[in-house]
């Protein structure tokens, strides 16, 4: 019986090609995978990928991926599996996520200064969509964004945010408008990771074995200054924005090929 993965010829090179140079690249994580040596070792290693086209292999080329199909990605995934790594290799919880909306919302001097950084491995984003007033209901965000006349000032508290390290991108829904405007009062943020006024402290949380976890969140927004360069979408269009990122953040589930940038 063929149990083959029916791949075509230039899927079968690519699986060779993959194969072959994981043999000698690859990192050999050993004890906690989260220390920050482990974690290093595992963000070069996305460097890595990302400098080849594969760490978001389906993302177009103009942006640092491979333009790959599905298929194809699926290749890499299967060959990093069998080193208990995935893509990307490191914890990324906004990456997909943000990258797929700016690529959706962005305008091209945001596609063009944001997208190269996470597909390449340069950034990782952490997403702030969850506050402690609404749980994940986006339109009851009490985070406001407030223009003085040069810059957006962004006050407010974003619970269970995923992430252990620093990360370079907050990808952060926020209220732009008037607290009644329900649902067109909404705007979405790629705030740097190094902003002014940033507080991060990992929340208590018991897991099953009894031990408290640190890879979740809260993280405080005081008077953090962010350009208007940074703003995605449009003011207050942040509703279709969401609508856009729930879509594919439903859409990814269990399919591992989906956690990446298509075209």
């Amino acid at each position: 019986m063929d149990f083959s993965m029916g791949y075509t010829d230039q899927q079968e090179t690519l699986r060779r090609e993959v194969r072959e140079w994981l043999t000698t690249h690859a990192p050999r994580i050993k004890g906690n995978r989260d220390s920050e040596e482990n974690y290093q070792l595992l963000r070069e290693f996305g460097r890595q990928l990302g400098a080849r086209g594969w760490l978001y292999p389906t993302a177009p080329t103009v942006y640092g991926g491979s333009g790959m199909s599905g298929d194809s990605a699926m290749i890499i995934v299967r060959e990093l599996a069998a080193y208990d790594l995935g893509l990307p290799p490191f914890p990324d919880s906004g990456g997909a996520l943000a990258g797929q909306c700016i690529a959706t919302w962005g305008s091209e001097e945001q596609k063009s200064r944001i997208l190269p950084r996470i597909i390449r491995g340069e950034a990782v984003t952490w997403q702030l969509a969850t506050g402690p007033e609404g749980g994940s209901d986006f339109a009851a965000t009490s985070t406001t964004a407030r223009w003085d006349g040069e810059r957006y000032l962004i006050n407010g508290v974003k619970t269970w945010v995923q992430g252990s390290h620093p990360a370079e991108y907050l990808w952060t829904i926020v209220r732009t408008g008037p607290e009644d405007a329900r649902y067109q009062n909404l705007s979405w943020f790629m705030i740097p990771g190094d902003a002014p006024g940033i507080t991060v402290r990992p929340m208590e949380i018991f897991q099953a074995d009894g031990q408290i976890g640190g890879r979740k969140n809260t993280v405080y927004l005081d008077d953090v200054p962010v350009s208007a360069a940074d703003l995605i979408g449009g003011l207050n269009n942040g509703w279709r924005v969401a609508e856009t990122f729930l879509a594919l953040k439903h859409g990814m589930s269990g399919r591992p090929e989906a956690r990446d940038l298509a075209p």
